[in-house]
């Protein structure tokens, strides 16, 4: 049991830094976090314990390396995760 609930807690920490860096606030992270663990530790969706937070995570990574000009239709928060373009 514990070796799943740390299973499941890395997976909802993975995804509260990766909300929080997408430009979310500390609040919005917590209740990210909150699904991953909640669904997998209540056996009702395990595998979302790991496949939600590699989403987002790989949104996260995705939105650091695309230039910000290249994407100026996507939402604000995923802007504001972009690192400045070098010129």
């Amino acid at each position: 049991m514990m070796a799943r609930f740390g299973f499941y807690a890395a997976g909802a920490a993975a995804m509260a830094l990766a909300v929080l860096d997408l430009g979310g606030g500390l609040v919005l992270a917590l209740a990210a976090a909150a699904v991953p663990l909640a669904l997998g530790l209540t056996n009702l969706m395990p595998f979302a314990a790991w496949a939600l937070p590699a989403l987002v995570v790989a949104w996260a990574l995705t939105a650091r390396t695309l230039a910000p000009q290249a994407d100026a239709g996507l939402p604000p928060a995923v802007l504001a995760a972009a690192p400045p373009a070098a010129d």
